[in-house]
């Protein structure tokens, strides 16, 4: 894998180039960059496999280069300082990224993970996330893993997360399910302010999804508009039923 590094620090272009010839040695550094201008030209001229790319350069924004850039067909791990807000919008998007500062295990994971995966050619995702991040809105579409790569979905199409052995499952208005490797958390920390809820243990919901409620001794029973019946947990009730007096949702 040909391996291009774009960052305006030079001890963190150091610490890359270091730990990359430390764990990663068959693949080959093709170049370092310092600026937009200098790391435009590293991609069309020696065209990479990989882009290990610094967001805020001293003469601006690492997206610039993606736009600028004829040749196109690379990975892109993205190293940054970003606020929580724009992490949470490279996870919408299943974007790689590097925290600073990042750990020589991170580093070692974040490369592992992305030789696995398949090649975006046009960079369309990581732009639209981009335009998101500068929008400050929430996505209103989601990555999920899938065995052939990433499919992108609407969250007005998702009805539930539900644990499964090892895995969670995701049910959609058409019926579809999808199986994948994440945790309930990872997806309840990233979805509760877009109108999910975990309520209970193993299912985290769209609230928009929501038909009916049954009274129970513990929570109660939401019906979903799929047909399927979810406990609600004891410390959730209240919550769920202010809500559906908010929208009117039947109470049985």
């Amino acid at each position: 894998m040909k391996i291009a590094i774009i960052e305006d620090e030079f001890q963190a272009r150091k610490l890359i180039s270091n730990l990359l010839k430390k764990h990663f040695s068959s693949h080959k550094i093709i170049g370092e960059a310092d600026s937009i201008n200098n790391g435009v030209d590293l991609i069309n001229t020696f065209e990479p496999d990989l882009v290990l790319l610094d967001i805020q350069l001293a003469d601006g924004n690492g997206f610039e280069i993606l736009d600028r850039v004829n040749f196109k067909k690379f990975k892109v791990i993205f190293t940054t300082s970003y606020s929580e807000y724009a992490i949470k919008a490279f996870k919408y998007g299943a974007i790689n990224y590097l925290l600073k500062p990042f750990s020589e295990e991170d580093f070692i994971e974040a490369l592992n993970r992305i030789s696995h995966e398949t090649l975006n050619e046009t960079l369309t995702e990581i732009k639209n996330t981009y335009h998101s991040i500068k929008l400050n809105q929430n996505p209103s579409n989601i990555s999920i893993p899938t065995i052939r790569g990433f499919e992108m979905v609407n969250l007005t199409d998702i009805i539930y997360f539900e644990t499964i052995p090892d895995q969670i499952s995701v049910t959609f208005k058409n019926l579809k399910k999808l199986r994948i490797n994440k945790t309930l958390t990872e997806y309840t920390d990233l979805l509760t302010e877009n109108g999910f809820e975990r309520v209970h243990k193993s299912f985290l919901i769209n609230l928009s999804n929501i038909k009916e409620y049954k009274y129970n001794d513990v929570g109660g029973i939401l019906i979903m508009t799929d047909g399927k019946e979810i406990p609600v947990s004891r410390r959730k009730k209240q919550m769920i039923l202010n809500l559906l007096k908010q929208n009117q949702i039947k109470a049985l």
